[in-house]
């Protein structure tokens, strides 16, 4: 018999993400349900399920599919990977994480891109559709890398996967920008790029999606990663279910949840090009932009005079050697900005500012907005992203 009193949902992920899985265990705790994570911590499946609901992710999985099938209860899918069930879901905006991607990948003046993914799930497809269409507005083409279109006859596994990878590595032209479909993708192909001794990210930048911290740090070259606020669509999916369960009609049924930022860290941080000379003061302005370096540091790191340092700087780039490491700084310190813990002053020193006067000075001058302005803005359009599901809780 259904429980009358206290609802009881099943989470069933096939992807064991603690960030997705908090943002439904928040909403649960709230809600007063009975949530049972016995499939998400030890993929153990009930061969039936008799409660009022289920959070579903699909993945390799058919018990799980055929689950849900059988299931007489509600069930909201955590992806738009659905694997041909009719039923609501709540997701990332995928099309949007394949923009924020190109436009990583484009402002450090990048000429060639791929996008590789080894499975032709909906999620792959529209994550590479934002790309391709962003890059294809600077008449830029993409490459899409796809395992299992170009696998053969070969077996899905790791090291067929590798060995794929490193053929077509070989072959394609440098430097090279990839975006890969998850934080997983890009692991692999760090590692296959480590096999082929070719330097991260001068000669391959590579950009993930998920901003998982075990992955992004496992790697010899920190992974940069798009943070796609799992904790929301995890909580969005739960309220979703909620109303489902309340015999609501949804006025759609999907709910696409923005995408945070880009993450940048050692695989991405570098701008291409052709220019050895350019590429070491590059090099050295990323490596040391938290010292008070200034052009005569950057012209001791190159084989230019600082005459020829500016001219070269001006014809690739549009701007000087301090213009740029500027606005490198003044994006280290936008991200540490996003923490409300991190004070003004140490986000001065990190970043290379020196004082906090110095700091407000170059936002007022590029932003029109002091830090703490940018600060507020920031966590303003945060908080907005909650929005709807406040609206939908009022409601029940």
């Amino acid at each position: 018999m259904k429980s009358k009193t206290v609802p009881r949902v099943l989470l069933a992920s096939t992807w064991q993400s603690y960030e997705l899985a908090s943002g439904v265990v928040r909403y649960a705790a709230e809600a007063g349900w009975h949530l049972d994570m016995t499939f998400f911590i030890s993929s153990e499946l009930p061969r039936k399920w008799e409660g009022e609901g289920i959070l579903a992710l699909l993945g390799e999985r058919p018990a799980l599919t055929r689950l849900v099938r059988s299931s007489h209860c509600p069930v909201v899918s955590l992806t738009s990977n659905r694997h041909g069930l009719d039923i609501p879901y709540v997701d990332v905006d995928n099309e949007r994480v394949g923009v924020l991607a190109a436009e990583h990948f484009l402002c450090r003046n990048f000429q060639h891109f791929a996008y590789y993914a080894s499975t032709e799930w909906p999620v792959d497809r529209l994550r590479y559709d934002g790309f391709a269409r962003r890059l294809a507005r600077e008449v830029s083409t993409c490459t899409y890398l796809s395992w299992q279109k170009q696998r053969g006859q070969r077996k899905d596994t790791w090291e067929n996967r590798q060995q794929w990878l490193k053929r077509v590595l070989r072959r394609m032209p440098k430097p090279l920008a990839i975006f890969t479909v998850d934080d997983l993708h890009a692991v692999e192909l760090i590692e296959a790029s480590i096999q082929l001794s070719l330097r991260i990210p001068e000669e391959l930048a590579v950009l993930g999606v998920g901003d998982h911290k075990l992955l992004s740090n496992t790697t010899s070259v920190p992974l940069s990663s798009i943070s796609i606020n799992e904790s929301n669509i995890g909580y969005q999916a739960a309220s979703l279910l909620q109303r489902c369960m309340n015999g609501e009609m949804p006025s759609q049924p999907y709910f696409k949840v923005e995408p945070s930022e880009v993450i940048g860290r050692r695989s991405t941080e570098t701008i291409a090009t052709d220019n050895t000379e350019i590429a070491k003061a590059l090099r050295f302005m990323m490596e040391h932009y938290r010292a008070p370096v200034g052009i005569s540091d950057i012209v001791a790191a190159t084989a230019l005079s600082q005459t020829n340092l500016y001219r070269v700087f001006h014809v690739e780039f549009g701007e000087s050697p301090i213009r740029f490491l500027t606005r490198f700084r003044l994006e280290k310190a936008k991200r540490l900005l996003a923490d409300r813990t991190n004070k003004l002053a140490s986000v001065s020193r990190e970043c290379g500012f020196g004082d906090v006067v110095n700091l407000f000075r170059v936002f007022k001058r590029i932003e029109g907005l002091s830090p703490k302005q940018y600060r507020a803005v920031t966590w303003q359009k945060m908080s907005a992203m909650g929005t709807e599901t406040i609206k939908h809780k009022r409601k029940r």
